[in-house]
């Protein structure tokens, strides 16, 4: 959703880093630590304001995932 882009992106910076240090046997855990709170920070201020479409949109991926009867499987 739009209002993640930024949370996205911060955790692309975090992935990028730790595969960055590991292959470079480097020592980032600060900087990983500091992305990781920013990025809970920002989560947590994305998440406080969001419009009333914003929650329903959520609402609606929330339940894409969960299993719905159908008309055929009261047929049988």
């Amino acid at each position: 959703m739009d209002f993640e882009k930024e949370i996205l992106e911060i955790e692309k910076k975090i992935q990028e880093i730790e595969a960055f240090a590991k292959e470079k046997g480097l020592n980032l855990q600060s900087e990983i630590d500091k992305l990781t709170a920013e990025k809970n920070q920002k989560i947590q201020d994305v998440y406080n304001n969001l419009s009333v479409w914003d929650k329903i949109k959520l609402a609606k991926i929330g339940r894409a995932h969960v299993w719905t009867p159908v008309t055929p499987m009261y047929l049988v």
